[in-house]
């Protein structure tokens, strides 16, 4: 047998409902990290894909098993994150966290405050030719009891 076969397992994302697809990424996080994290990768890209086509409507009922398998990807890349530092898996986890706010609560940017800022009043004009018809009360000096 001099021919070699090729083993490799691609994964068909079009195919999957949302709870197989978090089955999915149960079975990839407990494999090969070598093996396994790129495909847990695409998996990531293919679950924002389907955010993405979803869009507003992500907080629809009928979407909240893609919301479960986003927050499942989530832990996984926190888990990934604090074994091996890569910078990729801390993106991942900001990229999914920025988009679920989006779409979920409409939350755009941090940048741009919902809070109106205070109105500013303009000091008051004060004429210096005219005089006062009081003059400040002193104030007194605080005793000092004794314990």
């Amino acid at each position: 047998m001099s021919e070699e076969f090729d083993y490799t397992l691609a994964i068909d994302y079009e195919q999957c409902s949302y709870q197989d697809l978090r089955g999915i990424l149960v079975v990839l996080h407990q494999g090969s990290p070598s093996l396994c994290y790129p495909d847990i990768y695409q998996l990531a890209d293919w679950a924002i894909y389907l955010m993405h086509s979803v869009s507003y409507n992500l907080g629809s009922p009928k979407y909240a098993r893609l919301i479960s398998l986003l927050e499942d990807l989530k832990v996984v890349f926190k888990k990934i994150y604090g074994i091996n530092r890569i910078k990729i898996n801390r993106e991942m986890i900001v990229l999914i966290n920025h988009y679920m706010k989006l779409y979920l609560y409409g939350i755009d940017s941090p940048v741009a405050s919902p809070v109106k800022s205070p109105s500013v009043s303009s000091p008051e004009i004060v004429d210096p030719t005219e005089e006062k018809d009081s003059f400040p009360k002193k104030m007194k000096k605080a005793f000092r009891r004794k314990d």
